[in-house]
């Protein structure tokens, strides 16, 4: 599974306990982690917000195992509901066969907006639109999307307490040259404190285009 999207990136978060990656008790704090969906929220005027992990993951068919450090985002917001996010995956080392393969990741660069909150029935909608960047040179690869989100208070999920929230997600990561990867995940996330978000999360892959499994762990924290 890609690092970053090339072309186009398509989102689907399907099921969401108390809102993914937002705790109840802090509903101001929305993180872009755990998980690989970006929220439609957006960062207020002036919050700054810093999120990491680790990312583990293989696929036993190519005898690859892969750790993915430090998968950093920075998030600042803007105002009227915009956010710009700046992001770089890390270094990858890869084991393929007994063999380690070290690389970069691609950087990022994207603008966020969120367009309405939920209501009803309806969702809380976004979109984000931005570009990947090559650490090792080449042509920036644009991206954009449509973000939604839906928080349940009864019937689906179940209830985390009111420092913890639970995911799950189907992803699809659509490019220009490859074929689509289709994956399944979920996860936690607590509130150690009001500004910082821990998070572990894993699933598996649906396709050959996917990763056959993964699992990852990481923070966020807010200023």
């Amino acid at each position: 599974m890609t690092d970053t999207p090339r072309a186009l990136a398509a989102f689907i978060a399907i099921l969401a306990a108390g809102g993914a990656a937002c705790a109840e008790d802090e509903p101001g704090f929305s993180a872009e982690r755990p998980g690989f969906s970006t929220s439609p929220f957006a960062l207020s005027r002036g919050g700054l917000q810093l999120e990491a992990g680790y990312l583990y993951s293989g696929g036993d068919a190519a005898e690859t195992r892969r750790h993915t450090a430090p998968q950093t985002l920075f998030r600042a917001g803007l105002g009227g509901g915009l956010e710009a996010q700046f992001g770089w995956g890390g270094v990858a080392a890869s084991d393929q066969g007994g063999e380690i393969v070290g690389e970069q990741t691609t950087g990022s660069f994207a603008l966020k907006w969120s367009a309405a909150e939920q209501s009803g029935a309806r969702p809380a909608l976004g979109f984000l639109a931005g570009g990947a960047v090559p650490i090792d040179g080449g042509d920036v690869d644009p991206f954009a999307g449509a973000l939604y989100a839906y928080g349940f208070e009864s019937g689906l999920g179940v209830p985390a307490g009111p420092r913890t929230s639970l995911f799950v997600e189907h992803l699809v990561v659509a490019t220009e040259d490859e074929a689509p990867a289709h994956v399944v995940d979920g996860g936690v996330a607590f509130m150690a404190r009001a500004n910082l978000q821990l998070d572990l999360h894993g699933g598996v892959g649906l396709n050959d285009a996917a990763d056959d499994y993964f699992i990852s762990t990481g923070l966020a924290v807010r200023w």
